[in-house]
């Protein structure tokens, strides 16, 4: 039986599907590289005891004493961002959020439990921190931007 085309053609497809295949898996490792060394310093800020240390200046001092640690004395590595916000999703130093995180702030951190005088509080995203007047502040770690350039 003759194939209707050469084994030439057939070889010449071959390779070049595997190097296209190549070259994609070879994309997708350095995309991945890039990503995971520009999320470092959100990582590394996100699992540092940071939100513990604006619990206990806020149950301490008060929330004056907060907006002053989170300006001053918080030590933000490198790429990241950390915002505090109040119950209605304001910072409480008056930054405005990224616009590409905002939507996600809203649905996912900041709404309302369905019954405030339950017992069970819905799962967040961020840790809460409480302050002496029972006010609840949201504190939330964003990475400041990623760029492939």
């Amino acid at each position: 039986m003759r194939l209707p085309y050469s084994r030439l053609y057939l070889r010449m497809a071959v390779y070049i599907g595997t190097a296209l295949l190549v070259f994609i898996l070879f994309g997708a490792g350095i995309l991945a590289v890039i990503a995971s060394y520009e999320l470092q310093d959100y990582v590394t800020t996100r699992q540092s005891a940071l939100g513990k240390q604006a619990a206990e200046v806020l149950a301490r001092d008060g929330r004056k004493a907060l907006e002053v640690w989170l300006r001053e004395d918080s030590e933000v590595h490198g790429d990241a961002l950390i915002f505090i916000l109040d119950q209605e999703g304001e910072d409480i130093l008056k930054r405005q959020l990224p616009a590409e995180y905002a939507n996600f702030v809203t649905n996912s951190i900041i709404t309302p439990p369905d019954d405030p005088a339950s017992n069970y509080r819905p799962l967040r995203l961020t840790p809460q921190l409480i302050g002496p007047d029972n006010e609840a502040y949201f504190f939330l770690v964003l990475p400041e931007g990623i760029s492939l350039w």
